[in-house]
């Protein structure tokens, strides 16, 4: 069972990279964030009569650039790994 999960977490956690091995050339870190819109509430004869704001988070990213001999890309990572790994150091092996 717990492997199971541990493949299903690297399955998430890599999501549709074409990499999921190799050697970290590059870090990236994205702060969480919100923004916020409007969305139409009430209708009327005239059009929308109010308005209503809507906030919308977007949460951290961390990523890790790898190479594995011609392939490049990057990959999706949790952050406790993000802080562990260095430039240089092998991933996912």
């Amino acid at each position: 069972m717990a492997g199971a999960v541990a493949a299903l977490a690297a399955l998430v956690l890599t999501g549709c990279s074409s990499i999921s091995s190799g050697t970290v050339t590059g870090k990236e870190y994205s702060p969480a964030y919100t923004t916020t819109s409007l969305q139409c509430y009430s209708f009327g004869k005239a059009g929308c009569t109010m308005w209503m704001p809507v906030v919308h988070y977007w949460p951290a990213t961390y990523q890790l650039d790898l190479r594995n001999g011609s392939k490049t890309g990057w990959v999706d990572v949790d952050a406790r790994t993000y802080a562990q790994e260095r430039v240089g150091d092998r991933y996912g092996e």
